[in-house]
């Protein structure tokens, strides 16, 4: 039986945009009621980092759930509340680096498929903030994502 994608998306009164990025920062809380966060691994470097992509013609934080579960089989509730946004230097046409901003999303994750789209192509790893925080190589992502953990240490954000 076919396991059916489960994603539900908080309501926002803002225009779909096209060409921006767009990331999820996918968490949970464990039995004890820590944070965890799950990390993907890039493709080309094999880095730690956020699952995110390219906004086509949709709503920032709709692409941003579909790279959670494109990149990280993760499915869940995501926010329309942008977390923070970081840049990063992406690699382009013909090998030229450009600097691009990404909005980061919270979202919590209900579900982690077993299988998912691009798991021949990335690692998932859940980690506790401060975890996180360390393994993470882009100085922007590692701010944002000690904010966002410091921050909700306690209590989920507003989905």
């Amino acid at each position: 039986m076919k396991e059916q994608r489960r994603l539900r998306v908080a309501p926002a009164d803002v225009r779909p945009v096209s060409g921006a990025f767009a990331a999820a920062i996918p968490f949970r809380r464990n039995a004890s009621g820590e944070l965890g966060l799950l990390l993907v691994t890039s493709r080309r470097k094999r880095r730690w980092i956020l699952p995110k992509g390219t906004v086509c013609g949709t709503l920032p934080h709709v692409s941003a759930a579909r790279e959670a579960f494109e990149e990280a089989g993760a499915l869940g509730t995501i926010s329309c509340r942008q977390a923070g946004v970081y840049r990063q230097r992406k690699a382009g046409p013909a090998g030229r680096r450009r600097e691009i901003m990404v909005e980061a999303f919270p979202l919590l994750v209900e579900t982690l498929l077993p299988s998912w789209p691009e798991m021949e192509q990335r690692k998932r790893q859940w980690l506790s903030g401060v975890d996180a925080i360390a393994t993470v190589k882009n100085a922007e992502l590692r701010r944002l994502l000690e904010e966002f953990s410091l921050t909700y240490m306690t209590h989920d954000p507003p989905l």
